[in-house]
């Protein structure tokens, strides 16, 4: 536990290479609103994050699945959609303990609306509506800081950070910028018995940063909750989670939409067996992330620490 707490620390040092620093304006002028927010781009460029639930994973965790998004920016009758593979990839360090956690999309298809892209401040006509390219990803550090006993819950603490590798900026698909996040998650389980299964409650709350200019950055609380249902053969969670930008109150002073405070309902349902657990996952977002997301997937887990520890007493 002693290596745990630098360990941490020194991570969430990595983590920030931004220089933290508020926008100002001059007294009876209004101010330029950077735009650099989820309202105004695709469904990938800094969406609020799948929270965890207390704990992380203790061994291989791979995660391969499929992803289609249809995007409500210009309208219900007017949807714009987008088509992913993606992956989330956990590999635990020196313990059980700690892992490293790898996740995004490997390239995303995209068809836009002549709606979509008026409601994102685009130049009609300037770009294809439909194209293609490389997706961000995602590189995070978790620790489980305790672990579940009787009358005391689980805390897992992450420190995350968003890559600028996505492309296609002039088509408003990804931010040319960097970000992270750092959250904390506390989770209790209630059995219901042998066949029943358990209730597992869990809260999380951090904070998100990404830059919005040079030397310029926006950052939020993040909050989420989640109620799930865990047995041998299957689980089932439902998760509110959403941030606020400073931005946002800010901007409304000035009646202009920042388009910084996404919220989002998810929910997930995966049958085990053995090793394997296929998924299938659906998101609605609202507020400033207008997209509906539906994914497919398929996960495999192995005990990695396990396997070596076996190799090494032989």
């Amino acid at each position: 536990m002693k290596t745990l707490i630098p360990t941490a620390l020194a991570c969430a040092l990595m983590l920030i290479p931004l220089r933290a620093e508020g926008q100002t304006a001059d007294s009876g002028q209004q101010p330029e609103f950077s735009g650099v927010s989820t309202r105004y781009f695709g469904p990938y460029a800094f969406p609020v994050p799948d929270l965890l639930d207390g704990r992380i994973h203790d061994g291989l965790h791979v995660e391969l699945s499929g992803d289609a998004v249809a995007g409500r920016a210009g309208g219900r009758e007017n949807r714009d959609w987008t088509f992913a593979p993606t992956f989330r990839l956990s590999v635990p360090l020196w313990t059980d303990r700690a892992s490293f956690t790898i996740w995004g999309e490997f390239h995303e298809f995209y068809f836009d609306t002549p709606a979509t892209r008026a409601a994102r401040n685009l130049a009609p006509g300037a770009l294809p509506l439909k194209g293609n390219d490389s997706g961000n990803l995602y590189f995070g550090i978790e620790i489980q800081a305790l672990k579940e006993r009787r009358l005391v819950p689980s805390v897992a603490v992450r420190a995350s950070t968003l890559s600028a590798t996505g492309d296609d900026h002039e088509a408003a698909r990804h931010y040319d910028a960097p970000g992270y996040f750092f959250d904390v998650s506390v989770g209790k389980s209630f059995p219901l018995g042998e066949k029943a299964g358990s209730i597992r409650l869990s809260g999380t709350a951090g904070f998100v940063c990404w830059q919005i200019g040079e030397g310029t950055q926006n950052d939020a609380l993040l909050l989420g909750a989640r109620l799930a249902w865990e047995s041998r053969h299957a689980g089932l969670y439902v998760e509110y989670g959403q941030y606020k930008g400073r931005e946002k109150d800010w901007a409304a002073s000035y009646g202009i939409d920042s388009g910084d405070f996404p919220q989002s309902i998810k929910s997930r349902l995966d049958l085990h067996f053995g090793d394997f657990s296929p998924f299938i996952y659906v998101q609605y977002g609202f507020q400033d992330w207008p997209f509906t997301q539906f994914r497919l997937g398929l996960t495999w887990s192995f005990d990695l620490l396990g396997h070596f520890s076996a190799g090494a007493s032989r």
